[in-house]
């Protein structure tokens, strides 16, 4: 975890707050397509057919470490994986894709709502995934940065990629009984896509995390 990062556990109602425990959400986007986060098929599919996702996912129903490096031919990428950025704050616009006033309003209201609940939001922009498959992209930074409180891993990461126009959500296990693939793809599909379509990334950003915090 970062250093900004570390504080004191404070105690709260749990219960309150469930429904953002645990969740990375990574939103990659560009200003005029996007591709939406797809829920797994419930069969299990044969280690030939495995997606990086599926493969996580696999790991974690038997009870495995997921923190370990993804089989290669899994990553769809023939480049050197992007190194994670190391982040200095709530929001941390690498791509350059808010302004200056937007950036601070965001970043000022997602340290209110971690003083205010402990739980942890944070938005990383980048410029391009460099040929890496988003999922695996989203895996290695969630395992980076280990966001939300020691043993209870509270915290969403949101990830827009300048270039590649795609989203994607990253729902840690802990909170699958509380926000499922489909109440996550409501969020990006009627809260966020519309103004990300627009190029108005504030906005959007700013609809979808309140209905993530709500």
């Amino acid at each position: 975890m970062q250093p900004y990062l570390k504080r004191t556990i404070e105690s709260i109602t749990l219960k309150r707050h469930a429904r953002i425990a645990g969740v990375l959400l990574l939103v990659l986007v560009g200003a005029t397509q996007f591709s939406c986060a797809q829920t797994l098929p419930k069969e299990t599919l044969s280690d030939s057919h495995l997606t990086a996702q599926q493969w996580v996912k696999n790991r974690s129903a038997q009870g495995l470490p997921t923190c370990i490096s993804i089989p290669p031919e899994l990553t769809s990428t023939a480049n050197p994986p992007l190194s994670i950025p190391e982040l200095s704050m709530q929001v941390s616009d690498f791509a350059h894709l808010l302004s200056p006033s937007a950036h601070r309003a965001l970043t000022q209201k997602l340290s209110d709502f971690e003083r205010n609940t402990g739980s942890q939001i944070v938005v990383l922009t980048i410029d391009s995934l460099h040929g890496e498959e988003m999922f695996s992209f989203a895996h290695r930074a969630a395992c980076e940065y280990r966001l939300g409180r020691q043993n209870i891993g509270d915290g969403v990461l949101v990830v827009l990629s300048k270039q590649e126009h795609k989203l994607w959500i990253y729902t840690y296990k802990a909170v699958t009984p509380y926000l499922s693939d489909e109440q996550t793809q409501s969020i990006i599909d009627q809260s966020m896509l519309p103004w990300f379509k627009q190029s108005d990334f504030a906005t959007g950003l700013n609809l979808g995390l309140d209905e993530i915090m709500s």
